[in-house]
């Protein structure tokens, strides 16, 4: 699916949207970048592997308000990208007092707290973990940017609920590679900071999560029953001289 152009991905999207039977999940994007193609992407996977589903996309940089509108949707991803706290946070951020940047953050883990708990009662919700490592990839030491980062994700540490997950996006773009992963210019025009690439290994990636949800996903409940169930060792002793009948404390 990787190698499909971008029209044959919308036209392919299309036609099974047509073909789906109800009921249909709805999922919520969120975020404070634009992530028109991770829609199309996300929906195609998904319904390729049998869900039926259509994803909302929300206003720019309203996550807060939108986790109000699209509380009741049955699973919401949510892009908070750290440079785009502001606009132009990237470069600005250095000549910021920490005043200024203290007061920003605090207001940004206000947001981030009122958001989670707007979402709740959602059956399942992805949250990404702040990077620094877009704008900060060739820094010999720890920069501010990435200790803004560290914070925000300790943050959401210590209030993500039961049914809300953490998306370790390092891990992404690790895989897509930096330079495949980000779409510098493209952010510059229309604030859409990723590439297709990066979008295709980001769905493979939390796809099982929504397997999961809809019961698509086999487990398996592997149980040591040596010296429980019965005495001895299975493997060891064999199965004729394992203690297992009512003549036996242990068995």
């Amino acid at each position: 699916m990787k190698d499909l152009k971008w029209g044959e991905i919308i036209k392919r999207n299309n036609e099974l949207g047509l073909q789906m039977p109800s009921p249909i999940k709805k999922i919520a994007l969120l975020g404070n970048s634009t992530n028109f193609q991770l829609k199309e992407i996300l929906e195609l996977e998904l319904r390729e592997s049998g869900i039926s589903i259509e994803i909302d996309l929300g206003d720019y940089d309203l996550i807060l308000q939108d986790s109000v509108i699209f509380r009741n949707h049955d699973a919401v991803i949510i892009f908070w990208e750290l440079s785009n706290l502001i606009d132009g946070f990237n470069y600005k951020y250095n000549s910021l007092s920490e005043q200024k940047l203290d007061s920003l953050v605090n207001k940004v883990e206000s947001e981030i707290k009122l958001s989670l708990e707007n979402l709740k009662d959602t059956p399942l919700v992805l949250i990404n973990k702040f990077s620094s490592i877009h704008f900060d990839a060739n820094a010999l030491e720890q920069s501010k940017l990435s200790l803004l980062s560290d914070r925000l994700n300790n943050f959401i540490k210590s209030v993500i609920l039961q049914n809300q997950l953490i998306v370790n996006i390092e891990k992404i773009i690790a895989v897509t590679g930096l330079r495949q992963a980000m779409d510098y210019r493209q952010f510059q025009s229309s604030k859409s900071l990723y590439t297709k690439e990066f979008y295709f290994n980001y769905v493979e990636y939390i796809k099982s999560a929504f397997l999961a949800s809809n019961g698509m996903v086999k487990k398996v409940l592997v149980l040591d029953c040596d010296n429980t169930l019965w005495g001895g060792i299975l493997g060891e002793d064999g199965e004729d001289k394992i203690q297992m009948n009512d003549l036996s404390n242990k068995g």
